[in-house]
Protein backbone atom coordinates (compact mmCIF):
# COMPACT_ATOMS: atom_id res chain seq x y z
CA UNK A 1 0.00 0.00 0.00
CA UNK A 2 1.03 3.55 -0.63
CA UNK A 3 1.94 6.05 1.82
CA UNK A 4 -1.03 8.99 1.73
CA UNK A 5 0.73 12.35 0.50
CA UNK A 6 -1.49 14.84 3.07
CA UNK A 7 0.90 17.91 2.53
CA UNK A 8 -1.77 19.62 0.31
CA UNK A 9 -4.66 17.65 -0.07
CA UNK A 10 -7.40 20.43 0.97
CA UNK A 11 -5.29 23.22 1.89
CA UNK A 12 -7.69 25.77 4.04
CA UNK A 13 -6.20 29.62 3.80
CA UNK A 14 -7.27 32.67 6.07
CA UNK A 15 -6.60 36.68 5.12
CA UNK A 16 -4.08 38.08 7.84
CA UNK A 17 -7.78 40.21 9.07
CA UNK A 18 -9.12 36.14 9.99
CA UNK A 19 -5.99 35.16 11.86
CA UNK A 20 -6.89 34.39 15.75
CA UNK A 21 -5.39 33.34 18.63
CA UNK A 22 -5.61 29.47 18.87
CA UNK A 23 -5.49 29.25 15.09
CA UNK A 24 -2.91 26.39 13.81
CA UNK A 25 -1.23 28.33 10.89
CA UNK A 26 1.86 27.63 8.21
CA UNK A 27 4.02 30.55 7.52
CA UNK A 28 5.29 29.59 4.02
CA UNK A 29 8.28 32.03 3.89
CA UNK A 30 12.07 31.03 3.78
CA UNK A 31 12.96 31.00 7.99
CA UNK A 32 15.08 34.29 7.13
CA UNK A 33 11.47 36.46 5.95
CA UNK A 34 9.92 35.92 9.19
CA UNK A 35 10.37 36.52 13.06
CA UNK A 36 9.22 33.00 14.04
CA UNK A 37 10.81 30.01 15.19
CA UNK A 38 9.09 27.48 13.32
CA UNK A 39 6.71 27.71 9.81
CA UNK A 40 4.35 26.27 11.53
CA UNK A 41 2.26 26.64 15.18
CA UNK A 42 -0.24 27.65 16.98
CA UNK A 43 -0.91 31.41 17.36
CA UNK A 44 -1.22 32.29 20.95
CA UNK A 45 -1.22 35.85 20.95
CA UNK A 46 -2.23 39.40 19.60
CA UNK A 47 1.59 39.93 19.28
CA UNK A 48 2.24 37.16 17.06
CA UNK A 49 -0.97 38.10 15.16
CA UNK A 50 0.29 41.92 14.33
CA UNK A 51 3.86 40.30 13.50
CA UNK A 52 1.76 37.94 10.60
CA UNK A 53 -0.07 40.94 9.26
CA UNK A 54 3.59 43.01 9.29
CA UNK A 55 4.72 40.25 6.85
CA UNK A 56 1.82 41.56 4.28
CA UNK A 57 1.02 38.24 3.03
CA UNK A 58 -2.31 38.06 1.36
CA UNK A 59 -3.39 34.70 2.99
CA UNK A 60 -2.01 32.12 5.41
CA UNK A 61 -2.67 28.28 5.03
CA UNK A 62 -3.93 27.10 7.87
CA UNK A 63 -4.70 23.72 9.61
CA UNK A 64 -8.75 22.98 11.19
CA UNK A 65 -7.41 20.14 12.72
CA UNK A 66 -4.43 21.15 14.92
CA UNK A 67 -6.71 24.68 15.48
CA UNK A 68 -8.24 25.36 18.74
CA UNK A 69 -10.10 28.07 19.31
CA UNK A 70 -12.04 29.98 21.80
CA UNK A 71 -15.29 28.38 20.40
CA UNK A 72 -13.95 24.69 20.20
CA UNK A 73 -14.82 25.28 16.60
CA UNK A 74 -11.73 24.07 14.22
CA UNK A 75 -12.84 27.06 11.90
CA UNK A 76 -12.82 30.45 13.76
CA UNK A 77 -15.97 32.08 12.58
CA UNK A 78 -15.21 34.27 9.79
CA UNK A 79 -13.24 32.07 8.54
CA UNK A 80 -14.10 31.14 4.66
CA UNK A 81 -12.84 27.99 3.93
CA UNK A 82 -11.35 27.82 0.86
CA UNK A 83 -8.41 25.92 -0.89
CA UNK A 84 -6.26 25.89 -4.19
CA UNK A 85 -8.57 24.50 -7.03
CA UNK A 86 -7.07 20.40 -7.98
CA UNK A 87 -7.54 18.41 -10.77
CA UNK A 88 -10.54 16.94 -11.03
CA UNK A 89 -12.66 20.15 -9.55
CA UNK A 90 -15.06 21.50 -11.52
CA UNK A 91 -14.98 24.45 -13.27
CA UNK A 92 -17.94 27.44 -13.26
CA UNK A 93 -18.69 28.63 -16.45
Amino acid sequence: MLPVDKTNQSAHYASPDQLRIGLYVFVDLPWFRHPFTLNSFRISSEEQIRELRALKEDRFRYDPQRSETPSGDASPAGIVESREPRVGDRVAG
